[in-house]
């Protein structure tokens, strides 16, 4: 379950690829293919485990003008939604960010 202060990251069993503003993630653990919309995919791209749910919030908060709690309950519903699906695991603290941020 996501809070605020864990740290989303992407799990390694996950190859993706953008597609212009969208992206498809393959599981190789779960055998499935998933479409993200551009928002969803700004998210994905986040989560290498250098940034705390909070700060995704943030992000989205100020690139798309939503209000903080509507942006919480979007991203935590979303994140939850990803690990439910083994797309994504929590970690207690953040480690260093990826090359491609």
């Amino acid at each position: 379950m996501s809070n605020l202060f864990c740290y989303p990251q992407r799990e390694a069993s996950v190859a993706y690829r953008i597609f212009g503003s969208d992206a498809v993630l393959i599981s190789t653990n779960t055998n499935t293919v998933r479409m993200l919309n551009p928002i969803g995919s700004f998210i994905w791209h986040l989560c290498d485990g250098s940034r705390a749910v909070d700060e995704l919030n943030a992000y989205l908060v100020t690139l798309y003008a939503l209000a903080e709690a509507e942006a919480e309950s979007a991203i935590t519903c979303f994140l939850d939604e990803l690990h439910q699906r083994q797309l994504i695991r929590w970690l207690d603290q953040s480690v260093a960010p990826s090359d491609d941020r």
